[in-house]
């Protein structure tokens, strides 16, 4: 797809600027709607509902439904009549999915409210406050936080739809791979919801979003990335026929091409528009963080006691640095090259033991073979002291992060999921972060 189909969809709706411009690559595999994903019955089943496991479920059934890429973190592909519904869908991100999703999250929230806690079981009770606070934390990302504003959610989104069926064997390849070839065909369509979104003067993303989606999409986009790379190479595997083979590799190199030319029309739009402030501001930060962290202090009473755990922390480094630094760094201080503790300032007595501390450590090119030693070293210490019971470190798997994770946090963990316990766990490195 063509640049210039992008930028005809800007002020229209998508089906109109589609007929009008004649850009018929973006409707053909539309995303199903909020509507489609879920149970005929919904709604009707929720008002009045008095079930906590009952509506924890429609829940999850609404959360696979507004955002279905979550079907890889939970293990649920699909349905009992439709195995992999979610594993071969896109989220619905027009505004309409958004607000229809915002009142049916508001319905599950009424229907737990009107259950008076003195009449369930104490499970029950901690299920009701967890839903509650969660119900909370999507309400106000709807609302509040604007998270409909915030491309790199939209970009994550897109990028576990892709990783999400490669990463793990969640289900045999052959299926797996249908999945994503139905997730490429509506890689246009879904970025084309998304530009609409972005397209009004008024959504401006925060500097530091804008930042990061260029190199999350060319990631995604690249010549050796999932699309373009390892999808035709996996079909191979799999004894795909020939012409599912080269279907696959066309509609994922055409979801390629439309993920570069939204990139290129975010650069060109929306990136030189002023920057939004990244900061919440006190009075939405208290409340995304009571529903967020549900922790019985508040954000002040837990600085204050985090402040206070660091001085007494602190001085207890400063003493235990102290009392080995001399011996520690007998060679160095014997060499002329750093004087004894006695002579320097508490932070230099700690810098030296640190600084020697971080001689041993891995290299950017060895930490994905050393972390793996760490691993095992730690389940083996665990085990010798027989101190809890862990899974074996053959369930974990250690890998670079894929592109569209990384730039986060130098590291981050995808445990195995809630409904698939039996597959592995995997812990990225975000090495080109680490290179910088």
């Amino acid at each position: 797809m063509k640049l210039t189909c992008f930028k005809a969809l800007t002020g229209a709706t998508l089906l109109t600027s589609a007929l009008l411009t004649g850009c018929a690559a973006l409707t053909p595999a539309a995303a199903p709607t909020q509507d489609a994903l879920l149970p005929a019955d919904w709604d009707a089943t929720v008002a009045g509902n008095d079930d906590v496991e009952a509506l924890a479920w429609r829940y999850l059934q609404l959360s696979l439904a507004t955002n279905p890429t979550l079907s890889a973190q939970l293990g649920l592909a699909g349905t009992d009549s439709d195995p992999t519904l979610y594993a071969r869908s896109l989220p619905d991100i027009s505004p309409q999915a958004l607000n229809r999703a915002h009142q049916r999250l508001s319905a599950l929230r009424e229907a737990l409210m009107a259950l008076e806690p003195a009449s369930l079981s104490p499970e029950e009770q901690v299920d009701r406050r967890i839903l509650l606070s969660k119900i909370g934390l999507d309400l106000l990302s709807l609302g509040a936080l604007g998270e409909a504003r915030n491309p790199l959610k939209a970009i994550g989104m897109l990028g576990e739809a892709y990783s999400g069926l490669l990463v793990r064997e969640s289900a045999p390849l052959g299926q797996r791979l249908r999945s994503l070839h139905s997730r490429c065909r509506a890689t246009p369509a879904y970025l084309a919801q998304l530009q609409q979104n972005f397209s009004p003067e008024t959504v401006r993303p925060t500097g530091p979003q804008k930042q990061l989606v260029s190199p999350r999409l060319q990631g995604l986009a690249s010549d050796t990335g999932m699309l373009r790379k390892l999808a035709p190479e996996l079909a191979a595997q799999a004894q795909l026929t020939f012409g599912h083979r080269r279907a696959l590799a066309a509609d994922c190199a055409a979801a390629a091409d439309a993920i570069q030319a939204f990139d290129s029309w975010f650069q060109e739009t929306v990136a030189p528009r002023p920057d939004s402030d990244w900061r919440l501001g006190a009075a939405l930060y208290q409340r995304k963080y009571a529903l967020y962290m549900d922790y019985p202090l508040g954000p002040q009473q837990l600085l204050a006691t985090a402040q206070r755990s660091l001085r007494e922390r602190h001085g207890a480094l400063v003493q235990l640095a102290r009392r080995i630094h001399d011996r520690y760094l007998e060679e160095d201080i014997a060499a002329g090259r750093l004087r004894k503790a006695s002579r320097l300032s508490d932070p230099q007595v700690v810098r030296n033991v640190l600084d020697k501390m971080a001689e041993d450590r891995p290299s950017v090119d060895s930490l994905i073979a050393d972390s793996y030693a760490l691993a095992d070293s730690i389940v083996s210490f665990v085990q010798e002291k027989d101190l809890l019971d862990l899974p074996s470190t053959a369930k974990l798997r250690i890998e670079p992060i894929p592109a569209h994770l990384s730039g986060y946090a130098v590291a981050m963990i995808q445990t195995a999921p809630p409904f698939q316990p039996e597959l592995d766990s995997v812990w990225f490195w975000d090495l080109p972060l680490l290179r910088q």
